[in-house]
């Protein structure tokens, strides 16, 4: 492969500070353009104030006896002065946005800091681990998706399915499960 012999002028004096100025003009406002995206997504991300993976600084197991249930989220961030809960997933955020059930768990750290603050968060947020992160609202429709959700789980199993023994086998609550006793799964 034979190149083109590349050479440049000889500059000096007032070509060079014409050269020169500039390109440091335009590295330092890539380098201010660079700082500033990082602030707004500083911003937009929010203070983490409790993280699973920190010690001493680790999330709080919260407890709801009103609603029996209990959990702990990833992370919970101050995000434009509000706290919110966080849950992380190292996979990257589905294509078609993210499952039920991350919306589902999500929900219920939302009503489980309710609870515990007595202020509800505006929203959860996932963040997936392409780096996505996705932000569920906590509202009358969530509220009342995860508290329906909950009575549906506490209703008694109607024989409705059979899970199969691959799903009962390994299940860890078969003995105490109506719905595995009712298909003959039971201990």
């Amino acid at each position: 492969m034979v190149g083109l012999p590349l050479t440049f002028p000889a500059l000096s004096g007032p070509a060079l500070l014409l050269v020169a100025l500039p390109l440091g003009a335009l590295l330092l406002l890539a380098w201010a353009l660079h700082r500033l995206r990082l602030a707004r997504r500083a911003r937009r991300r929010g203070r983490v104030l409790a993280s699973d993976g920190t010690p001493g600084k680790g999330t709080p197991l919260w407890v709801s006896e009103r609603y029996g249930l209990r959990g702990r989220p990833d992370e919970i961030r101050q995000v434009r002065g509000a706290l919110v809960p966080v849950e992380i997933k190292s996979r990257p955020r589905p294509a078609r946005g993210p499952f039920l059930s991350h919306h589902v768990q999500l929900e219920a750290y939302c009503l489980l800091l309710e609870e515990a603050t007595g202020v509800p968060p505006p929203f959860g947020l996932l963040v997936y681990g392409d780096g996505s992160e996705w932000e569920v609202p906590w509202d009358a429709r969530a509220r009342s998706e995860v508290l329906s959700l909950l009575a549906e789980v506490r209703s008694p199993y109607e024989g409705e399915t059979d899970p199969g023994w691959s799903k009962c086998g390994a299940c860890r609550y078969r003995p105490h499960c109506e719905g595995a006793r009712s298909v003959g799964h039971r201990g």
